[in-house]
């Protein structure tokens, strides 16, 4: 019987233990792991925007002429939305919370800051696409469309996503 209440014992110590060890190294961060144990990537804001432009040039398919004067100019763009989106999203919170807190004189203040901040945004915006748009053939200004770079509300990506290079459009009827 002593046999068995010891192995019990040490049954439940090493539960305790690795229990504790699981539990310590999800707080530091080596516990996140998606399904099938693989650890989950940190969304890199940057490193996302870095291979949409990147794409962008690919389908592009620029002489290194043009690439060089187009592509500053399509991430200068693109950069502003992505900064623009943040800018906004804090101006969104802060009416959120005067909503929250019930108080018309906050509410009227952070509302304008939200409608003045988009048309400076939406003004900002326009201009530097017309820039764009002006060094652009026909089919570069209808591929950076598709890509959703121009001609565009300038909010998230393209519906219907990007190609991988060498991927192929769907045809219509296959």
């Amino acid at each position: 019987m002593r046999k068995l209440n010891r192995l019990l014992v040490f049954v439940l110590v090493v539960g305790l233990v690795l229990t504790a060890a699981y539990v310590i190294s999800a707080q530091q961060g080596g516990g996140a792991r998606g399904q099938g144990g693989q650890q989950r990537r940190q969304f890199d804001p940057e490193q996302m925007m870095d291979r949409r432009i990147q794409s962008i040039m690919e389908e592009l398919n620029l002489p290194e002429e043009e690439a060089a004067v187009l592509k500053p100019r399509i991430e200068s763009l693109l950069r502003m939305r992505m900064d623009q989106s943040r800018e906004i999203g804090e101006s969104i919170e802060a009416l959120r919370q005067a909503i929250d807190a019930k108080d018309a004189g906050q509410i009227k203040a952070k509302l304008d800051e939200v409608k003045a901040k988009r048309k400076e945004h939406r003004e900002k915006t326009e201009t530097l696409e017309k820039e764009l748009v002006e060094l652009l053939t026909l089919e570069q200004e209808a591929q950076l469309t598709v890509s959703g770079v121009v001609n565009s509300d300038g909010f998230g990506f393209p519906r219907g996503g990007f190609r991988r290079p060498g991927q192929q459009r769907n045809q219509p009827g296959g």
